[in-house]
């Protein structure tokens, strides 16, 4: 099976043997200057970022930060929800592994600190979906930065503020770690990329008000 690994799983049966059977596992692919979709949610979709505990998202925007200058990611565009996370990010060094396994486990280990929990605080392994053209960047950088106008959170992205949108249509000064012309560029460039960028955004919000 291309691009699957095997695990093995027990499983009890009805006469109460124990047997091991495979379950085949999506390999994740891994290459030089891929633009990967990522997020990753709470085990129990918990609460464990904006104000589940005092400074949670600054100190995982500050891992972030941190994960993206030491594997030497492009990050464009990002979004941080109550119990999850979206990425859009661009890997030179094809290490999207271990750099999101760096940033899950630095914010663990701090998390269950301050709120003095142990055990696992993720739900399961990161997802990632690559994007492949022109269309799936554009798309999914629009689709990161209204994740939380689509869970009613806010009714416009500009109102979220532990999201890269304001940064990219130039409400705020960008921070260093956010490659904010490199997602423009996808826009066109130019002193009308911000304009595109945002009117692109904004174009999806009457079909999530009718819903």
């Amino acid at each position: 099976m291309p691009f699957a690994s095997f695990v093995c799983r027990s499983r009890r049966t009805r006469t109460g043997r124990t047997t091991v059977e495979q379950v085949t596992r999506s390999l994740r692919i891994q290459a030089p200057e891929v633009i990967y979709h990522v997020g990753s949610r709470s085990v129990d979709h918990r609460q464990i970022f904006c104000g589940s505990v005092p400074h949670d998202t600054e100190r995982f925007i500050g891992l972030l930060a941190s994960a993206v200058d030491r594997f030497g990611w492009r990050l464009y565009a990002y979004c941080v929800m109550p119990n999850h996370f979206h990425l859009i990010v661009e890997t030179p060094f094809a290490n999207l592994s271990r750099g999101i396994q760096h940033l899950k486990s630095r914010y663990a280990v701090w998390f269950n600190k301050a709120v003095l929990r142990e055990g696992a605080l993720w739900e399961r392994r990161f997802w990632d979906r690559i994007s492949k053209d022109e269309a799936a960047v554009l798309e999914r950088s629009r689709y990161v930065v209204m994740n939380p106008v689509r869970a009613a959170l806010v009714d416009r992205p500009d109102l979220w503020l532990p999201s890269s949108y304001c940064a990219t249509v130039g409400l705020v000064e960008p921070a260093s770690f956010l490659d904010v012309d490199g997602l423009l560029a996808w826009y066109g460039g130019g002193p009308r990329a911000r304009v595109r960028f945002a009117e692109f955004v904004g174009a999806s919000l009457p079909s999530l008000r009718a819903t």
